[in-house]
This record gives C-alpha cells, sequence and structure tokens, in this order.
C-alpha cells in the first residue's frame, strides 16, 4: 500500500472525525459532559471495530483508528488550561475509556464470529 494512500484515508478520517466531535460539542453545550460522552462512545466504538476488523492492517482500518475515531475521541481538549481538575478528570476518562475499548472489543469479536 502506498504511503499517500495511507496518509489520505488518516487526513480524511481525522478531518470526518474532528469535525463530528466539534458539532456534537457544540450542538450538546455542556463542555465537561460533552467530552466525556465523546470519549466513551469513541472508545466503544473503537472496540466495537477492532473486534470486527481483527488485526489486519488496511486502508480501511487506517481510516477508521487512526482518523475518524482518533479524531473523534480527544483527551487534548482537556488541556486547555491545566489545572488538577483537568489532570483528574483526564486520567478517570482514560480509564473509562479503556473499560469501554474492552466492552467494545468483546462485543465486536461476538459479532464476527456470528457473520463467520
Amino acid at each position: 500500500m502506498k504511503f499517500w494512500m495511507r496518509l489520505s484515508a488518516v487526513v480524511v478520517g481525522g478531518v470526518l472525525g474532528a469535525a463530528l466531535r466539534f458539532g456534537l460539542l457544540h450542538r450538546i453545550g455542556d463542555e465537561v459532559v460533552a467530552l466525556g460522552a465523546v470519549n466513551a462512545i469513541g472508545c466503544f466504538l473503537i472496540g466495537v471495530a477492532s473486534g470486527l476488523m481483527g488485526p489486519y492492517a488496511s486502508t480501511a482500518r487506517l481510516f477508521l483508528f487512526f482518523g475518524a475515531l482518533g479524531a473523534f475521541t480527544s483527551w487534548v481538549s482537556l488541556w486547555q488550561g491545566v489545572v488538577p481538575a483537568d489532570i483528574l478528570i483526564a486520567f478517570i476518562e482514560t480509564f473509562v475509556g479503556a473499560i469501554f475499548v474492552g466492552l467494545g472489543h468483546l462485543g465486536g469479536m461476538k459479532l464476527r464470529r456470528v457473520e463467520d
């Protein structure tokens, strides 16, 4: 797979994921709640997609994981002003995110087995 094709997949996915995150944050309004929801949903979707797609590297995987879902979930948004509460929120979201990725991955694997 050519470098430019892989790079394009990540860039296009990233633009779409970031735009979707921005739109949802604007729509929901409460930044802390919205970021928590976006990160939990994104982590769950990463897990489901990983369970469904398996360990194979592909352009679709680059688009989805590194691009769309990578840009959709963003802990960077919490670091607009670093205060202890922001650090605590980032740690909690990371822990919750890891749980959601795991649950999503198990669900995706079960779905993949049903389809096979």
